[in-house]
């Protein structure tokens, strides 16, 4: 959702997650495996008690073995998971569930050498690289919750939750890398490739500059939270009221040591004539405990009208946290129609004021000291964020060609007059740690999904959106600018289809483009944003074969395995380089380079999925 989601959702800006868990009834299990890794799940339950259990391992070994980066990559990730469910009472009237999650994503990384052409039409760019050292990540969370929920009466049901969560993260890395940046004008590539068909020993290649760099980190991070809450709900005639309160402790130590030297020509970067400087450091070891106390009330009312069904929900949030000792009201409403037309359409509107309160990673400040090394200092003072939500959206079932579909379409637009920026490099975020700007987004989503033919779910979407942000104190002149995940435009297509008499052979083809990422300059506040990457391509394309009962008559000797299917992927089918960030190279004069890293390239996958009995 784009957001306007009610109180009792919790305070976010943007989407939410509700993860509602089935309950088997018998025995069920399946069995997953593929060169991107394994799975497996098992279930069993009956009227009175249930439990699910499944664990996945996945390497993306193979996977990052297509970048342009050569070396050792062993990145794996595994987690298990259960929940399991008992109803007690005479009249099954007590219902307790545990829920636990563990899972470790660890990423070792040793690189040693990369070529990557860039440029413009009128310049062709090439930088060579080659590294000496390694990366080494682990990311370790546990999690487990326990709630029993009691149907007082048939209208009043009450619920209490003990939940637990703890995380363990470290990031180290060492990593020595030289290169050569050169340079060779486009016009005169054809002379050049004449010249060499001609056997003739002539190279235009000249070299802009050599340099050296050395990126270092030892970084760690433990959290732990335990939150105990009330939930409950009573139906009074039309209505349908909702409340909820909670607190929660945390746990918080973080050190962080990192820092980049850099050369560039044989100068130390940055060029200081009276000392010797580090380009780039970032240290501190904080740590912190505070408590949080969250409350919502909420009331849905439904009734009818000759037009048809009115569906309104009003509701109230507060959150407050010790830390910075600020109470957050969240006031948020909604209303839905369900019009008696013979077309099955619904229309829903929701607005709100919506708080995101800080967690600790975004009260980090980065102060400089007289050495001129960055260090870490946590922001007591940060409100929270804060944005006025309108959203407007509709869903439209109908049939076609005598098979369902549903077209869906949702316009929203948010305006932040608290906003705490941000960077954002690969995968990793950092925030200023102070509210220092204002923004907006505005942008319409919708998706067109049903089946194509019998059987195969297929679906269209599109969405546009704009978002821009300004400094509240703009010192640079920068003036309205896209935030760090702005993307005016992304479309994506997925269709299935199968042989007519033979349905057991599918196929299913993926097409995605979408805008690239905005981005600047590192370590820059007067040119964080310069442009955009190229836009992002992708196509996939898979074919499957089913093997049951129904359609071959061998499986039927088969015991244990109800059905199972073999599929081969192709990712990224045309081979197009997407690009995710930059390397930027700076000589000794200052001049920038901008050399990009690009996501996987083609690749393969072959995958057997088991359903036993």
């Amino acid at each position: 959702s784009a957001g306007g989601f009610d109180a009792k959702y919790g305070d976010k800006m943007s989407s939410v997650l509700d993860i509602q868990y089935k309950r088997p009834i018998g025995l069920e299990s399946r069995l997953n495996m593929s060169l991107l890794g394994a799975s497996g799940y098992v279930g069993w339950g009956n009227n009175k008690t249930s439990q699910m259990h499944g664990i996945r391992y996945k390497t993306s070994k193979y996977l990052l073995g297509t970048l342009q980066t050569q070396g050792n990559y062993n990145p794996n990730f595994i987690d298990y998971q259960t929940q399991m469910t008992w109803k007690l009472g005479k009249k099954d009237n007590w219902d307790i569930m545990l829920l636990g999650n563990i899972s470790q994503n660890s990423y070792e990384f040793t690189p040693e050498s990369e070529e990557t052409p860039f440029g413009t039409l009128q310049q062709t760019l090439e930088i060579r690289k080659e590294h000496i050292g390694k990366e080494k990540d682990i990311f370790r969370t546990a999690f487990t919750a326990l709630s029993v929920n009691h149907q007082l009466t048939p209208t009043i049901q009450l619920g209490l939750n003990l939940s637990g969560f703890y995380t363990h993260e470290q990031e180290t890395f060492d990593i020595d890398t030289e290169y050569v940046l050169s340079e060779k004008p486009a016009e005169e590539n054809d002379q050049a490739q004449t010249d060499a068909e001609q056997n003739v020993n002539i190279s235009n290649t000249s070299v802009l500059g050599t340099g050296h760099y050395h990126e270092h980190a030892r970084n760690t991070l433990q959290a732990g939270m335990i939150t105990l809450a009330h939930i409950g709900q009573w139906k009074i005639d039309q209505n349908l009221l909702e409340w909820g309160i909670s607190g929660q402790l945390e746990m918080i130590n973080d050190h962080i040591s990192e820092w980049e030297w850099r050369d560039s020509m044989g100068y130390s970067m940055p060029n200081l004539e009276q000392q010797l400087a580090l380009y780039y450091t970032l240290k501190g070891t904080t740590s912190m405990k505070s408590a949080r106390l969250q409350a919502y009330a909420q009331d849905s009312y439904r009734w009818s009208t000759p037009k048809g069904e009115v569906l309104l929900t009003a509701g109230l949030r507060l959150n407050w946290w010790n830390y910075t000792n600020e109470l957050l009201p969240s006031p948020r409403i909604s209303i839905a129609w369900m019009p008696g037309w013979k077309r099955d359409f619904s229309f829903r509107a929701s607005t709100g004021i919506y708080y995101q309160a800080p967690f600790y990673k975004e009260l980090r400040q980065v102060v400089q000291d007289r050495g001129g090394v960055n260090r870490i200092e946590l922001n007591n003072k940060l409100k929270a964020q804060r944005s006025w939500q309108f959203v407007l959206g509709t869903d439209y079932y109908f049939r076609a060609w005598g098979r369902p579909f549903k077209f869906t379409a949702e316009a929203y637009g948010k305006y932040m007059d608290r906003i705490e920026s941000y960077t954002a490099e690969n995968v990793r975020v950092r925030y200023s740690g102070d509210i220092d700007s204002r923004g907006y987004t505005i942008g319409l989503d919708m998706k067109l999904m049903g089946e194509l033919v019998p059987g195969a779910d297929s679906w269209i979407s599109f969405s546009t959106m704009r978002s821009r942000m300004q400094f509240i104190d703009d010192e640079h002149g920068l003036g309205w600018i896209p935030m760090p995940r702005e993307q005016r435009y992304n479309l994506s297509i997925y269709f299935q289809d199968y042989i007519p008499r033979f349905p057991q052979y599918k196929i299913h083809l993926k097409f995605l483009y979408s805008e690239g990422m905005p981005f600047g300059y590192p370590h820059s506040e007067e040119l964080r944003y310069i442009g955009h990457m190229n836009d992002y391509r992708r196509i996939d394309i898979g074919a499957s074969r089913v093997f049951s009962a129904s359609t071959d008559k061998w499986m039927k000797k088969v015991q244990h395995i109800d059905s199972w299917s073999i599929q081969l992927d192709v990712f990224n089918l045309i081979g197009w380089q997407n690009e995710n960030s930059y390397y930027w190279v700076t000589s000794a004069d200052g001049l920038q380079w901008a050399s990009p890293n690009y996501l996987t390239g083609r690749m393969f996958n072959l995958k057997i999925d088991v359903m036993i009995k």
